[in-house]
């Protein structure tokens, strides 16, 4: 798969550091003229990852708009 645009964000007061407990949404702009099956978001240094969601559920603003959303929840962060 070649994937045409990626942009990725953090909301969160401080994206480079994030709170113990803070909810964290995390956006990505994905698209492919193949069609996209699933994406996942990883974060290095910090044992986090999950999948994210064009589907207008949990946290996602607008269904198949090509903007995938994750919730991420920090506790357990350090």
């Amino acid at each position: 798969m070649q994937l045409f645009q990626v942009s990725n964000t953090l909301d969160s007061p401080d994206p480079a550091d994030p709170e113990a407990g803070e909810i964290v949404t995390i956006t990505s702009d994905i698209s492919d003229f193949s069609g996209i099956a699933s994406a996942n978001f990883r974060i290095n240094g910090i044992t986090a990852w999950g999948l994210m969601r064009d589907d207008g559920t949990n946290g996602d603003a607008v269904a198949l708009d090509g903007t995938y959303t994750a919730l991420w929840d920090t506790s357990g962060v350090a």
